[in-house]
């Protein structure tokens, strides 16, 4: 009994360290997202950096507060910009990436309630090795 306790114990323990270890591998700084108005579209901004040793990739977006959420880049070619959905993203090893305007993005579509100043609402993103996070998004 007192053997098979121990074990648990052990398995339980190297569960929450791998997955402390597995969430702290993602830092992100300054998410904010741009006002807007119901049933129209915003954008999440944020600098994010990998803190580990080996690539990560950022899998999907949702947000509850929009009819859909996607990763989206911005492409100019011959003087013409538009957004294109991206499946994936990798995040290099030991590097940040900028999400910010005229870039990449996280990008809100058909918004259920009007974003003002001052709200915040949650955005949850799912990575290959550490999983699902949810974070606060503050509006500007």
């Amino acid at each position: 009994m007192i053997k098979s306790f121990k074990l648990f114990s052990l398995v339980i323990f190297l569960a929450i360290t791998n997955f402390t270890l597995a969430c702290d591998s993602v830092s992100l700084n300054d998410m904010w997202a741009r006002t807007c108005k119901k049933n129209n579209t915003s954008a999440v901004y944020f600098d994010i950096k990998n803190d580990s040793e080996e690539d990560e990739i950022i899998l999907s977006a949702n947000a509850d507060i929009a009819h859909m959420t996607e990763i989206h880049k911005t492409v100019t070619e011959n003087g013409i910009s538009q957004m294109v959905h991206i499946d994936r993203l990798v995040l290099p090893a030991g590097k940040t990436v900028t999400f910010k305007p005229k870039g990449l993005h996280i990008m809100l579509m058909g918004v259920k309630q009007d974003l003002n100043s001052g709200d915040t609402f949650y955005l949850e993103l799912e990575f290959k090795n550490a999983g699902s996070k949810i974070y606060k998004v503050n509006v500007k």
